[in-house]
């Protein structure tokens, strides 16, 4: 689980780094678009890598909840959510 937690933590860390450099250059964003789905790719390759390998392992709950954050599901519900209540206000 160290494995996983450290994919999930490092996972997050660079969408939220994306996500802080499209709002500081708003010029760049189009390009962020890009490197997103390919991060996204990158990502679930090296996870089902790390699955083959049997170094991560998702019989837990905890482990269940990590892979879930550890894919662009998440993210792009909270910016469906977020842009709702941008909207609504």
């Amino acid at each position: 689980m160290p494995v996983l937690f450290s994919y999930c933590l490092a996972y997050n860390i660079v969408t939220l780094i994306f996500v802080s450099n499209i709002y500081k250059d708003q010029s760049a964003s189009l390009g962020y678009m890009y490197f997103f789905p390919a991060f996204w790719i990158l990502a679930g390759l090296i996870l089902i890598i790390l699955y083959v390998q049997k170094k991560v392992r998702f019989e837990t709950r905890w482990e269940k909840v990590l892979l879930i954050l550890s894919t662009p599901g998440p993210f792009l519900v909270l910016v469906s959510v977020l842009s709702m209540l941008a909207g609504a206000l």
